[in-house]
């Protein structure tokens, strides 16, 4: 309980997922990964009361036992209607909650120390849902959705769409003028945007298996700035000397770059001489199509797309790698990396009516606003150039969710705290990770801090 409010957490469990069956049961560290879940919420604070919501299909009567040995309630229900399970699942508990977390059990390494701020969050701010979705900088599958009982009952009552049935919180998302939602902005030790630690295939399983095993990592509290440092410690040899050399100058202190081919554990081959495909080390290569280029990686003869782009005839190769080379270094941080970047397209986000996604917004800012005349050697962004007391007013009203980037007297800045805040010297190729970067992400405002 936190401030008079009774707390729940509903586990959301089924064996048959579509795309890694039986998952909840693979182990980790000898530990099914279901079971891992409950011990690390067992001690958790301010929580009254816990219960597992899975189906009434036979072969899910294993999570029920599961979880009656770890001393959880068990609700069963409907296995395709998830918004009405969550509810009538909640209505089995002692008492009515006024909070209510909804846990979805493929994620082993989520932060209990998230949850319990993001419960003080949404009791004193008195909000209706705490979404762990951009703009929130929180890594996705460390932290779980949060809302009140008045929120779940309103969408229970009104939700008729079908998506609505199993992306419950998607409904205030899509109606976001009627609710009161959080977005939490956390610590840099929880801010990682090019991986996924909730598991939703083999590649995901083998990614959180894979950072369990390296480090041995105990089923309690993580130190997630320790699980970075330790993965992004390989070295990293480039084949062509500009691009070495820009490296160097640039993300030196960040990363480890190699004059020596045979002690690196990661090798850009961006020259025209094929380099010989060494065993267990990652090469990075880029692919030239008509309409689109493709930069890729390899490691024991498999391949992962990273990132697709359009194909600019007048831009060498070197000049792709500058624009993306720390989003490619970030995204073979876990192995095996994330899914293909397409910039190119736009898609269908399958879990809401009406947005459309696309991954180039996440890569540079719609508007980039300036106070001096700045070169773009592309047009990925519409340039405004302000006098300096526009730019002031500008960057002071800015929108809640920020769009925009800034460039003030040639420096990336940023806003907070009353004053802009320098970043670095402007470059073109330092647009897309100045626009990643955590201290873009704490622009926004009206988000919150936590």
């Amino acid at each position: 309980m936190y401030k008079k409010k009774y707390v729940a957490i509903v586990f959301f469990a089924r064996s048959n997922s579509k795309r890694l069956k039986k998952k909840l049961f693979k182990k980790i560290l000898d530990t099914d990964i279901l079971s891992i879940n409950f011990k690390l919420l067992k001690n958790i604070k301010y929580v009254d009361e816990k219960i597992i919501a899975t189906s009434l299909n036979k072969e899910d009567d294993k999570i029920e036992t599961i979880a009656k040995k770890n001393k959880i309630k068990v609700f069963r229900g409907s296995e395709n209607n998830v918004l009405k399970r969550f509810y009538e699942s909640c209505m089995m508990l002692d008492k009515k909650p006024d909070i209510i977390i909804r846990y979805c059990c493929e994620n082993p390494l989520t932060s209990s120390q998230l949850i319990e701020k993001n419960i003080k969050l949404i009791v004193d701010n008195n909000a209706d849902l705490i979404s762990v979705l951009k703009p929130s900088n929180i890594i996705f599958g460390i932290a779980p959705i949060i809302m009140n009982f008045k929120t779940l009952n309103e969408i229970y009552l009104k939700a008729k769409n079908k998506i609505y049935k199993e992306h419950i919180e998607n409904y205030c998302l899509d109606n976001k003028n009627n609710f009161k939602i959080l977005y939490p902005l956390c610590a840099k030790k929880y801010f990682f945007p090019d991986t996924n630690f909730s598991i939703d295939n083999f590649n995901d399983f083998k990614r959180v298996n894979n950072i369990f095993a390296k480090l041995n990592l105990k089923f309690e509290k993580y130190n997630f700035d320790t699980i970075i440092k330790f993965f992004s410690s390989f070295k990293i040899f480039i084949d062509d000397i500009d691009l070495y050399r820009y490296c160097l100058v640039n993300y030196k202190t960040k990363y480890n770059f190699t004059k020596h081919l045979s002690e690196s554990d990661v090798i850009f081959n961006i020259s025209k001489k094929n380099l010989k495909i060494k065993k267990n080390k990652i090469h990075i290569k880029l692919e030239r199509l008509s309409n689109k280029v493709i930069i890729y990686c390899i490691k024991n003869s498999k391949r992962f797309d990273l990132i697709i782009y359009k194909n600019y005839l007048f831009c060498n190769n070197i000049f792709y790698f500058k624009i993306f080379i720390e989003t490619i270094i970030k995204k073979i941080v876990f192995w095996p990396p994330i899914d293909t970047d397409n910039l190119n397209s736009n898609y269908k986000n399958n879990k809401s009516l009406y947005n459309n996604v696309t991954k180039l917004n996440d890569y540079f800012p719609k508007k980039i606003i300036s106070n001096k005349k700045i070169k773009l050697n592309l047009n990925i962004s519409k340039l405004i150039i302000l006098n300096d007391k526009n730019f002031n007013n500008f960057i002071k009203n800015r929108n809640r969710i920020n769009e925009t980037m800034y460039i003030f007297n040639e420096y990336f800045v940023y806003y907070q705290n009353n004053k802009i805040v320098k970043i670095k010297k402007y470059d073109f190729f330092q647009i897309s990770n100045i626009w990643r970067s955590y201290q873009y992400t704490m622009i926004n405002r009206g988000i919150v801090n936590i």
